[in-house]
């Protein structure tokens, strides 16, 4: 089955804001000292930059298999 690039587009958007949400976390709980909410939204941080990396890569795919 081929994946729709707008399915991807949605993708990278929803990514995109969890990182800035989970970025928010991190500074909040440093600003707090709670060092280890900050490493967990590091990681999630991390996991979703991967995802957005992913979606980008297979909307690329997609789009030059149109042409």
């Amino acid at each position: 089955m081929k994946s729709m690039p707008e399915i991807h587009a949605l993708g990278v958007f929803a990514h995109g804001a969890l990182v800035a949400l989970h970025a928010l976390g991190i500074m909040f709980n440093l600003r707090r000292n709670n060092k280890t909410e900050a490493a967990m939204h590091t990681v999630a941080v991390g996991c979703s930059i991967y995802a957005v990396y992913t979606h980008v890569k297979e909307a690329q795919k997609d789009t030059n298999d149109a042409c």
